[in-house]
């Protein structure tokens, strides 16, 4: 971390804290998607299955699985990219956003069921990782 002669950080150390910090909320995402599909999956939470009757779905499975490959997927491939500093890491990180923001936009136009800590939850924090992500500088740029 770069510091000035009176100690304080200067702005190239908190934008090194930047992808860590993103990469880290990308991680926890993805291991609560993989941890939720997974649940989905084996029926662990007997979710009644008429909750899917607005969706394509017949049982929980497929939205697990779903789940796991599409949220979990994009947002560990996103972190990886972050934390190992790959080009590509800031449209990885913008797409696993956005990706987050449209599966909860979906579920809630599939379920038409409101939980009230999840879903908010979930959104706002697809809307973080959009805007972190922007404020990440752009591939081949300093």
């Amino acid at each position: 971390m770069t510091t000035t002669v009176s100690g304080t950080r200067t702005m190239e150390g908190r934008r090194d804290r930047l992808p860590i910090g993103l990469g880290l909320l990308e991680l926890f995402i993805a291991a609560n998607a993989l941890w939720g599909g997974v649940m989905l999956m084996a029926d662990a939470w007997r979710m009644p299955t008429d909750w899917l009757r607005h969706s394509p779905f017949d049982d929980w499975f497929l939205p697990g699985l779903a789940l796991i490959v599409l949220i979990g997927g994009s947002q560990l491939v996103a972190a990886v990219a972050l934390l190992i500093r790959r080009r590509w890491a800031r449209t990885a990180s913008l797409l696993a956003g956005i990706g987050l923001i449209g599966w909860i936009v979906v579920q809630l136009a599939w379920l038409r069921i409101v939980h009230p800590v999840m879903q908010p939850t979930l959104f706002a924090a697809g809307c973080l990782i959009t805007v972190l992500a922007i404020r990440l500088p752009r591939a081949g740029r300093p």
